[in-house]
């Protein structure tokens, strides 16, 4: 991924009130803010341009699981300050905590690119599958080549921004290179770390090794599907990790099978490197010290070291 110097403004002064980040050298801006600030968002001069739009929030029924279940909506607009002129269509369909707004500084961006940018950015929101997207009906248009590839280039340039600005939806997931199977090998089979493209970690916790994988994908834990969880976890005994398994059962990420068999059927998003452990062990554990390094053998918390006691390389 290349370098890119992106310059983030703070129209209000606060780091987390009204905000907009653009890239140095491209014209793409999103402009946010919380949810409750949208009327500052529509006095901006980027909310009477055409432009996409995107309301990020949460699911009603986020509390049932024990985490949070995110939403999203994209939208497309001639004028932000028209469209919410009155109620919005789905200002009550989650509870939105913010608003952002992506148009192009100059007289570039047009309706036909925003329907577009609006289609391209919902396929994107489903592709990485961390929220539910609640936009139902999109249309790529027909758009002349150099339209369509000045719109994808905009959308790429608005999901670096909105990471940047804290919304993490867009993200692509991280893939393991195509010639590897998703499938979980056996405990000890050796050959496939060097065919993937990021460290793959295998669990073994207190000599009891179960066949599960994880990667790391920014500031989540994802046990990969395929693994499977050593036992059913006890509310009263485990209750980090009766939660955790609960919530990927929520999920519908973690099943258990008619012979009483844990497995992912689905990749699961762990906020802690102890709750992917904690799901996968069917008890609390030391997150660190379970996952481990297939190649050089070496746990999570050894790799952390590393650097610290090897600062040459």
């Amino acid at each position: 991924m290349a370098t890119r110097l992106v310059r983030l403004q703070l129209l209000n002064g606060d780091p987390e009130g009204l905000r907009s980040a653009n890239i140095a050298g491209r014209t793409t801006e999103v402009t946010g803010c919380p949810w409750i600030e949208l009327p500052a968002l529509l006095q901006q001069p980027e909310a009477k341009r055409p432009a996409v739009y995107f309301l990020v929030g949460l699911m009603p029924e986020s509390d049932s699981t024990g985490d949070v279940a995110e939403a999203v909506y994209v939208g497309e607009c001639d004028s932000l300050s028209e469209r919410f002129s009155g109620k919005h269509h789905r200002a009550e369909d989650a509870e939105w905590s913010q608003i952002f707004v992506a148009t192009a500084r100059e007289d570039t961006f047009n309706k036909a690119h925003a329907r577009l940018a609006e289609h391209l950015l919902t396929l994107r929101a489903h592709e990485a599958g961390r929220a539910t997207v609640l936009t139902k009906q999109t249309s790529p248009g027909n758009l002349p080549e150099g339209d369509i590839s000045f719109a994808t280039e905009f959308v790429e340039n608005v999901i670096v921004l909105a990471q940047v600005l804290g919304v993490s939806v867009f993200r692509p997931k991280p893939k393991l290179k195509a010639n590897v199977t998703t499938e979980i090998p056996a405990i000890g089979a050796q050959g496939t770390q060097a065919e993937i493209s990021e460290i793959v970690w295998e669990f073994a916790y207190t000599k009891q090794p179960v066949a599960a994988r994880m990667i790391v994908d920014g500031s989540k834990f994802i046990v990969l599907k395929g693994s499977k969880a050593r036992k059913r976890a006890d509310a009263a005994s485990s209750p980090f990790a009766y939660n955790q398994q609960n919530i990927a059962m929520k999920l519908g990420a973690l099943v258990e099978e008619p012979g009483g068999e844990l497995i992912f059927k689905d990749d699961f998003a762990a906020r802690s490197i102890s709750a992917a452990g904690a799901a996968v062990y069917g008890s609390n554990c030391q997150g660190p010290d379970a996952w481990y390094d297939p190649v050089t053998k070496l746990s999570y918390r050894e790799r952390l070291k590393q650097p610290l006691e090897n600062p040459d390389g």
